[in-house]
């Protein structure tokens, strides 16, 4: 049986340009990987071993973190977050 990934982290729209993410991989077996990535900052996949990913100073636009965890089995499983990041400061206009 795959493993099974939970990501706590940003969802939706955000103005916070630092965000962290945690994972949480259940695996009765053991794991052999835990991978992640964010796109477009990063196009490889890096070592997630920690469980913990952080990445400040992100500029406005949509986000997608992915997480692939391998247990020692060889299955494989795969989970993703979407978030937008708006720093664009809302126009406000009185009028009379």
């Amino acid at each position: 049986t795959a493993p099974v990934i939970t990501i706590n982290g940003p969802q939706g729209r955000t103005a916070n340009k630092d965000t962290k993410f945690e994972m949480t991989v259940v695996e009765a077996n053991g794991l052999s990987s835990v991978q992640c990535r964010l796109t477009p900052v990063e196009t490889n996949f890096k070592d997630c071993t920690s469980l913990k990913a952080d990445y400040t100073e992100l500029t406005s636009g949509p986000y997608k973190f992915d997480v692939k965890a391998t247990d020692r089995a060889g299955n494989v499983a795969e989970k993703s977050q979407s978030f937008t990041i708006d720093t664009t400061v809302p126009t406000v206009t009185l009028t009379k």
